[in-house]
């Protein structure tokens, strides 16, 4: 059973937001006597979760009130998407303008609120979800579908958890580094097991690079190691990371609405398909009947 108890913590934890929004009333960027930008940075160091400044705004007058509109969507990932995405979703449906966080030169209005937007270090991405199988587990014949082979058990887990996409990374370490690393996966805190390698080299010279994901303690098993047999050794664990099906790249949440969307539309496929192929059925079984009673006629 602990082989699949994450489902339950990918299911009720709460990931923070991308982004997190600050208000600051213009009559406080005045008395500090602080660009906007540089005022920025000392949010940040009031504030850990802050991150980079994405975006900067400001909201005047009579819609002074529309900062904290800005702020409560973005803070509930209501406005979601690249930073042009989100900007749009700002600007082009409120009465806010853009303020240029690299200027000196912006002026500050006490008549004015401005919104801070900053990336959201609190925020965990759940794109994967991981599975650590001890390898006396993955050795047996499971429901008469694994033969005992590694790469066949990822097949089983793909049933069993209906969350899982296709196979991202599978590899083999000793146990208490797999549950480790399953338990960091499973928690969002994926950030430091991608590296940046060298891809194409050409007479010495690198043209691209790729990025690779590498979990400290487990060796990366290729296509002829995932078709071997499970090792019966107590000691080992075999790691399954797969892509997270309720995770959503668009929103960069988990969405079980989308999920369900993505569910049903595969679903209507199938059956469109299976439709497709019982009316194509149908027209070859009738045109054989005709053939066949057309000597008589």
């Amino acid at each position: 059973m602990i082989t699949f108890a994450f489902c339950l913590t990918l299911l009720t934890a709460v990931s923070a937001a991308p982004r997190v929004t600050s208000v600051v009333p213009g009559q406080e960027l005045i008395d500090s006597a602080s660009p906007p930008g540089f005022f920025a940075d000392k949010l940040k160091d009031s504030n850990s979760n802050f991150g980079s400044l994405d975006l900067l705004g400001s909201c005047c007058g009579e819609s002074k009130g529309q900062a904290f509109q800005v702020a409560q969507s973005v803070n509930t990932n209501n406005i979601y998407g690249s930073t042009i995405d989100v900007a749009k979703g700002i600007f082009d449906k409120t009465n806010c303008s853009h303020v240029d966080p690299q200027s000196l030169d912006a002026k500050v209005s006490m008549d004015c609120n401005y919104f801070f937007v900053f990336k959201n270090k609190a925020h965990a991405e759940h794109d994967y979800a991981a599975n650590c199988v001890p390898a006396t587990v993955c050795k047996d014949d499971v429901v008469g579908m694994t033969k005992g082979l590694v790469g066949t058990y990822g097949v089983v887990l793909q049933i069993l958890q209906g969350n899982l996409g296709s196979l991202y990374w599978l590899g083999e370490g000793q146990l208490h580094e797999c549950y480790k690393a399953m338990h960091q996966i499973n928690t969002g805190k994926i950030e430091d097991l991608f590296v940046t390698k060298p891809g194409l080299v050409i007479a010495g010279h690198v043209l691209t690079h790729d990025t690779v994901m590498e979990i400290p303690g487990m060796a990366k098993l290729g296509v002829k190691e995932s078709l071997s047999s499970c090792k019966d050794d107590g000691s080992v664990g075999y790691l399954f990371v797969h892509k997270n099906l309720y995770w959503s790249t668009k929103k960069d949440e988990v969405d079980i609405g989308e999920f369900t969307k993505f569910k049903q539309e595969k679903e209507k496929q199938k059956l469109e398909a299976a439709k497709k192929k019982a009316e194509a059925a149908a027209r070859e079984a009738r045109r054989r009947s005709w053939f066949l009673l057309a000597p008589e006629l």
